[in-house]
């Protein structure tokens, strides 16, 4: 069986504990930067994770050398684990697959995503969505391809192209190139579905 070189516990001092976190903490900060901006943690959340993911890595690190599929030296591979594995959590986290399995399997009803703004926008989207309304605050309404979106409303942005007006008060016509909406000013946002598309191009076609 081969050695993980773990440290002895009872050896550990605080420069110790650091190193045999590294492979963890690497993988926390992987999955954080692929994984687009999250609610920020404390430090004692992110020693957790670290801890976690350092006996992830090791365990993966440790089948993987059973047979010596991999004769590679362990500061390597433990790195090159740490990365894979930061990349296929990320990788769960912004397909939404996780938390789908577990409302699949009735284990919870929480969403994949931190806020229900950019659930919504991810689970139109998947359901093929591509135009949106966005009403706002006040009673405009301006419709077009959603391109880009913040991941919280009170602090984010909604990027519009193809963006037109739907009062005519506002004029007619296509906004040219994108077209940026506060998420603040938005009161609540109509996405719209091929057929829907279609009809609600063609009623402003007619106006």
């Amino acid at each position: 069986m081969p050695r993980l070189y773990l440290p002895d516990v009872g050896k550990l001092d605080s420069l110790g504990i650091l190193f045999s976190l590294l492979p963890g903490l690497l993988t926390y900060v992987v999955q954080r930067a692929l994984s687009g901006r999250e609610q920020k943690l404390e430090a004692v959340d992110a020693i957790l994770h670290g801890l976690a993911y350092t006996v992830l890595v090791h365990a993966v690190w440790a089948v993987l050398t059973m047979w010596s599929w991999f004769p590679t030296p362990d500061i390597f591979g433990l790195c090159a684990c740490a990365i894979a594995l930061g990349a296929i959590v990320a990788k769960c986290k912004n397909s939404g697959w996780f938390y789908g399995a577990l409302r699949f399997c009735g284990l919870s009803r929480e969403s994949s995503w931190p806020t229900i703004w950019e659930t919504s926008f991810r689970e139109a989207s998947r359901l093929g969505s591509e135009y949106a309304v966005l009403h706002l605050k006040d009673r405009r309404r301006v419709m077009g391809a959603v391109r880009f979106y913040s991941h919280d409303q009170a602090s984010g942005h909604v990027i519009l192209e193809r963006a037109q007006w739907l009062d005519s008060a506002d004029g007619i016509g296509q906004i040219e190139g994108m077209f940026v909406v506060s998420g603040s000013d938005v009161q609540f946002v109509q996405f719209l579905f091929p057929k829907v598309q279609f009809l609600a191009q063609e009623e402003r076609a007619t106006e």
